[in-house]
């Protein structure tokens, strides 16, 4: 099993620095660990800022794939994703009755 944790918040002041991405971060996978989503995903856990007032934390349990499933994944624009189940890049998704 997978876990995903988010913490969006607002507030009124100037654009956040990198220290509050920083401490986002660390909000959100301290979050993450107190709400046990830690634990659903042993194979990794991290988190990312992609956006002002936005922190996205995600553990991963890794079933069928060898590769590196890191999540959230993230591009050069700065999106994030952030997905519980299985990911298929082309192709047909296997039976369910391929399951270990």
């Amino acid at each position: 099993m997978c876990g995903i944790a988010a913490i969006l918040w607002a507030e009124a002041e100037d654009a956040p620095t990198a220290e509050d991405a920083k401490a986002a971060k660390a909000a959100v996978l301290k979050l993450a660990s107190r709400c046990g989503i830690a634990r659903r995903g042993p194979d990794s856990l991290d988190a990312c800022v992609p956006a002002p007032h936005v922190a996205l934390a995600a553990s991963v349990l890794t079933m069928r794939s060898k590769g590196d499933a890191r999540q959230p994944a993230t591009d050069a624009s700065g999106n994030a994703l952030c997905w519980n189940g299985e990911w298929f890049q082309g192709g047909p998704a296997p039976d369910a009755a391929d399951a270990p």
